[in-house]
């Protein structure tokens, strides 16, 4: 998943907020990264998962660092990332759906935010193993 989000100056709303929602078909570790290009933005993280039966994909949606599990406010030129990793049980699960919310907070004189967001994996052990075929020699 990667997503660019960018206003014009004039059409610009001062606070603007999204949220991404995305499920690791794979099971594999992956990494959000978000580039800051203009502006002042805060992400927030959570999950809703098979452990967590108090949720919903309602209530799981972040909107700010009481509800998220990991919290990042940056500026322009600054590069934000998040790595989920199976070894951490409290970011990571297997069966459910991560959020990540972007809010963009412009105070400046200038109406203007815009970021890149992009989800991808991360090479991990498994993929070293070669593919075991029956009845041939290793």
């Amino acid at each position: 998943m990667t997503s660019s989000i960018w206003y014009p100056r004039q059409l610009t709303p001062q606070n603007s907020t999204h949220i991404y929602k995305w499920f690791n078909w794979q099971h594999r570790d992956f990494k959000i990264s978000i580039d800051v290009v203009d502006g002042n933005i805060t992400a927030y993280y959570n999950v809703i998962s098979e452990r967590n039966f108090s949720n919903n994909g309602y209530l799981a949606a972040p909107i700010n660092a009481n509800n998220s599990l990991w919290t990042l406010s940056g500026s322009t030129s600054n590069k934000m990332e998040l790595r989920v990793l199976k070894e951490d049980p409290k970011m990571f699960c297997y069966y459910c759906f991560y959020y990540v919310t972007v809010t963009s907070t412009n105070a400046t004189a200038v109406p203007r935010s815009s970021y890149r967001i992009s989800v991808s994996n991360i090479a991990d052990g498994g993929e070293e193993v070669t593919f075991l075929n029956v009845n041939q020699e290793l």
